[in-house]
């Protein structure tokens, strides 16, 4: 039997934080501005939150993706999430994923494997590796 990788997502990433707590905790949150090209002819300027716990993984939100038109793919396995207190999440089981290309001001990432999620206030969490 093949063991099932577990993540860690912080509190910022699941529930997003309150525009007091973001303002307190600003110099704790490492926010990027990221551009994804979807496609050739049109690209999508976002932000993108750093999280510590992720392990060098990347999420990006399902209705982000669903509103700029994203091909999805299938996991061949699926595996879980753990929330910032220690609860797993077997509503958000990582199963789906994307491959785009990002740019973070002069770097570029090609063909980035980040997995689809549910996720609150940025659209995408990259993980430090």
């Amino acid at each position: 039997m093949k063991a099932l990788r577990t993540l860690h997502l912080s509190v910022a990433a699941i529930r997003g934080l309150s525009l007091v707590e973001e303002t307190n905790n600003r110099a704790n949150l490492i926010i990027l501005f990221v551009i994804v090209p979807p496609m050739p002819d049109r690209f999508c300027p976002t932000y993108a939150m750093v999280d510590s716990r992720c392990k060098g993984y990347a999420f990006v939100d399902r209705s982000w993706i669903e509103a700029i038109k994203l091909l999805i793919y299938k996991l061949s396995v699926s595996f879980e999430v753990i929330r910032f207190d220690g609860k797993i999440l077997p509503e958000n089981r990582m199963d789906r994923y994307i491959l785009i290309n990002l740019q973070i001001n002069d770097y570029y990432e090609k063909r980035s494997k980040i997995y689809i999620t549910e996720l609150i206030h940025y659209p995408i969490v990259l993980g430090l590796a």
